[in-house]
């Protein structure tokens, strides 16, 4: 994390950001995919009333919503409720060279012949009416059958919706038309809860679980309360204890009071108020029963590193094997070795069969060589066609203070406990675009006294070991946005 020091500059002036390495909404129903007033059928969200549409709408039976009134009609045009369609009622969709008739509810000719093309003349040819593609409004296309002209693709739907079918109804297709805290999925093809707001009273969202879940003790189970510290509802009474346990108020936790409440071949332990197991039977099939009384995982090997000297880890089985016996695949041989007629021999088929920190050139692991940057010591770069390291030409890292222009334009305060020092960042995408001891990092706005662009907002970000920063957030999400990336010391301070 960093932040700014001293007074801010601009937007438009030397950008001073604030380098960190890490990093909500009406209710609904925390456990449907759609929104409020909306139900889930065959994959796709259906309107259930009409409260649910847009505005001017109304929720059909078939679960679509229909424009109905004025509001929602083309310029010019009113809404019919006799043929449930938009119709011209108004010069400002008549032709030119006509005037609309009240009476007729037409548009009038003013001349002899002035039906433009798509028109058609009506009664004595004293007014015209749209009879083809051409004059309906962007959109929408001509039905003979109606006589009308009808939506046909997403420019006659509001912003954000698309049309479900031609004809038929506007459904939303982006995070502007959603609900307060959803946004739009377009792989589902529907709004998702993205917020604590899209979720009851007293619940939260969970990001990793993608669900609304329980964050205070009004919505946990009878004799539970929230705690905090694991974000969940842990038992304090003895009714929420499973049989066999009793609550004890001073650990404030289910304790075994004999052995029935645990599993055959545990006993309970009162002291400690815990079922132990008895024998490595309980535990189950290559499971074994330490002197703790807690069961433990069968001992298995993932690789090389946990095995003794001369052997391998077979990973199939998880057991350590001799490499007299031979090897299988090169994960079974040391570094610097490949597996070749069943036996570990010197030599390399990728880097990663070397020694940390050498390289494989031509089948051999040479130390020195580099393949990229991060072969290289601080503030050096790769040569690759040397295979040499050599130093990085550049300001990065160099002293600056605040306003003063890099030749990046960054000048940055990493946050890091005692360290308020500014140095100038480069700009990068990926790790590799940065000399060695670097890593490409997320580079956010202090907005402290200066403001944020207009798709952002100021909030106080809470930092460890740090006072509160103040950073340019996205509003939705409430989390701190990047503004760049930026080359920075992978220890967090410049040297």
């Amino acid at each position: 994390m960093s932040r700014g020091g001293g007074a801010r500059t601009g937007w438009t002036s030397g950008l001073v950001g604030l380098l960190l390495l890490a990093g909500g909404c009406g209710r609904s129903d925390p456990g449907g995919p759609c929104p409020e007033g909306y139900r889930l059928h065959e994959g796709s969200c259906l309107c259930e009333q009409d409260a649910a549409c847009p505005d001017g709408h109304r929720c059909r039976s078939d679960g679509l919503c229909h424009c109905v009134a004025d509001r929602c009609c083309p310029v010019g045009h009113v809404y019919e409720p006799a043929v449930d369609a938009c119709r011209c009622a108004s010069v400002d969709c008549c032709p030119s060279g006509t005037d609309y008739d009240p009476v007729t509810t037409t548009c009038r000719c003013t001349r002899p012949g002035c039906c433009p093309e798509g028109y058609q003349p009506v009664g004595a040819g004293e007014s015209c009416r749209c009879a083809a593609d051409s004059c309906c409004p962007a959109g929408h296309v001509y039905s003979p059958e109606v006589e009308l002209c009808l939506c046909q693709d997403d420019r006659c739907c509001p912003s954000g919706y698309r049309l479900v079918a031609a004809g038929g109804g506007c459904q939303c297709a982006a995070d502007s038309c959603c609900p307060e805290g959803y946004r739009f999925d377009p792989e589902q093809q529907e709004c998702q809860p993205a917020g604590d707001a899209c979720c009851p009273v007293d619940h939260r969202f969970d990001v990793r679980q993608q669900a609304c879940i329980c964050a205070a003790d009004s919505c946990c189970p009878a004799s539970h309360r929230y705690e905090a510290e694991i974000a969940a509802c842990v038992c304090h009474g003895a009714s929420c204890c499973p049989g066999g346990f009793a609550y004890d108020e001073q650990r404030a936790r289910c304790l075994c009071a004999d052995d029935r409440g645990c599993l055959p071949g545990f006993s309970c332990s009162r002291e400690e108020g815990r079922c132990r197991c008895e024998s490595d039977r309980a535990c189950g099939e290559g499971w074994r029963c330490a002197a703790d009384g807690t069961c433990h995982p069968p001992l298995r090997c993932t690789d090389n590193s946990v095995c003794a000297p001369g052997t391998f880890c077979d990973v199939a089985r998880g057991q350590c094997v001799d490499e007299r016996q031979g090897c299988l695949v090169d994960a079974h041989c040391p570094f610097g070795t490949v597996c070749q007629d069943g036996r570990c021999r010197p030599g390399c088929r990728t880097t990663a069969d070397c020694p940390l920190g050498d390289s494989c050139q031509r089948g051999r692991c040479i130390s020195g060589w580099c393949e990229d940057n991060q072969f290289c010591e601080y503030l050096q770069i790769c040569d690759r066609s040397s295979g040499r390291c050599l130093p990085w030409v550049s300001d990065l890292c160099a002293p600056c203070s605040n306003g003063e222009l890099c030749s990046s334009g960054l000048c940055l305060q990493a946050i890091v406990e005692g360290d308020e020092r500014l140095f100038c960042g480069q700009l990068c995408e990926v790790d590799a675009d940065c000399p060695g001891g670097f890593e490409c990092s997320d580079v956010f706005f202090g907005c402290l006294g200066v403001g944020c662009p207009e798709e952002l907002v100021c909030r106080a970000v809470p930092t460890v070991n740090e006072d509160t920063q103040q950073l340019c957030c996205d509003p939705l999400t409430g989390k701190p946005s990047a503004v760049a990336r930026t080359c920075s010391p992978r220890d967090g301070r410049c040297r």
